[in-house]
């Protein structure tokens, strides 16, 4: 099995169904190069319906957060490089992971990942600048090689850039990263992290990753962002 797709889901079963078409949609999909995995938080409403209808190999169980989600996924993965797909978000096109495959194919690298854009806006998502900040690499956007994810994680101290967390702690351990010239996902806007109750505790993780990772004070970081604010690029 060469890649995982993971799709965490609570209660957004008319998501769910987007993504999970999304994916079985891929021209490759019967070729036994993707597994794709559904890890549901006990959802109340038709979630586990759809996943039923589809077939699809899945747990179905309360968890302790996002973190938890994806990493019940990434335990349960086989495939040489993992995709975190969340209910809502889907393939660009029908051939994304063939596209991609064919990259993986012809180098060893230890993560891809390539754009996303918001599904309303159709703005992309995250820095346009090369991966030296965690937020030029698109969640949604990026295949891990399946040992790192292993190694890594996501750690259950973060509410909200858990992601973040993930791939700053890959950049700083120079892992081998190349960019696809072309776009993997859509992006449905909405989730924990766009809620504005959480906007001050969204600044305030990125802010302590990067005192962590990079050394970089909070005055830094302040400056930064009201920089790419007036630049249009976050």
């Amino acid at each position: 099995m060469k890649i995982t797709i993971i799709t965490i889901n609570y209660n957004n079963s008319v998501g769910l169904q987007k993504t999970i078409q999304s994916v079985q949609q891929q021209t490759c999909i019967q070729n036994n190069d993707v597994e794709y995995i559904i890890i549901d938080g006990a959802s109340t409403d038709d979630s586990l319906t759809v996943i039923l209808n589809h077939g699809i190999n899945y747990i179905s169980e309360p968890d302790h957060g996002i973190s938890d989600a994806f990493n019940k996924g990434i335990k349960l993965a086989s495939g040489k490089y993992i995709l975190m797909l969340n209910a809502g978000d889907e393939l660009f096109e029908n051939n994304t992971i063939s596209k991609v495959l064919s990259y993986i194919d012809k180098d060893e690298c230890e993560l891809y990942y390539g754009d996303v854009i918001n599904s309303e806006t159709h703005q992309f998502v995250g820095r346009k600048s090369q991966y030296t900040y965690p937020d030029s690499i698109p969640h949604q956007g990026a295949f891990v090689k399946n040992k790192y994810c292993n190694e890594f994680m996501y750690s259950t101290k973060f509410k909200i850039r858990m992601d973040y967390d993930f791939f700053s702690r890959l950049i700083k351990r120079k892992i081998k990263i190349k960019k696809l010239p072309f776009t993997i996902a859509k992006y449905e806007d909405g989730g924990v992290s766009m809620n504005i109750k959480n906007r001050v505790t969204f600044y305030l993780e990125a802010i302590k990753i990067d005192f962590r990772d990079r050394n970089i004070s909070i005055g830094s970081n302040i400056f930064r962002y009201i920089y790419h604010k007036i630049r249009g690029l976050l």
